[in-house]
C-alpha cells in the first residue's frame, strides 16, 4: 500500500505509544474473538481525516475523558509505502487495521495535522 493515510497520535509529539497495537498496550484487555483479537494487533488507520474525526467525535462521547489517554489527542497524517506492512481493506468510514512489518518506524514519519 502506498498512501497517506491518518492516525490519532499523542501530542505534544507523537511518542512510542502512538504506534502500538491494543493489544500490545494492554495485553489484558478480554476480545470479543479471536478475529478481533487479531484486529487488536493492528494500528487503526483512516484513508481521509474526515473519517478518523468523525469517529474520534462518537468515541468521545463513550469514552469521555479517558480518549485522550486511549487514542491521542491530535491527528497525524502518516505516508505508508509496501515496505511498512500489510492492510485489511477500509471500511465504509475509511477504517482498516495497519500491520507494520517487523522493523518499520513509522513515528518519524507522521506529521500532526491537528486535534483529533
Amino acid at each position: 500500500m502506498r498512501a497517506t493515510v491518518f492516525r490519532w497520535v499523542y501530542v505534544p509529539d507523537p511518542h512510542d505509544m502512538s504506534f502500538v497495537p491494543p493489544a500490545k498496550k494492554n495485553p489484558a484487555r478480554v476480545w470479543k474473538d479471536a478475529a478481533d483479537e487479531c484486529c487488536g494487533m493492528g494500528l487503526s488507520m483512516f484513508t481521509n481525516a474526515g473519517g478518523a474525526r468523525g469517529l474520534y467525535a462518537v468515541l468521545r462521547k463513550r469514552l469521555k475523558d479517558r480518549v485522550k489517554d486511549v487514542l491521542g489527542t491530535h491527528l497525524a497524517s502518516v505516508p505508508l509505502a509496501p515496505n511498512h506492512g500489510i492492510a485489511d481493506a477500509p471500511d465504509q468510514h475509511g477504517h482498516f487495521n495497519f500491520f507494520e512489518h517487523a522493523g518499520a518506524d513509522l513515528m518519524p514519519l507522521s506529521r500532526i495535522i491537528g486535534p483529533a
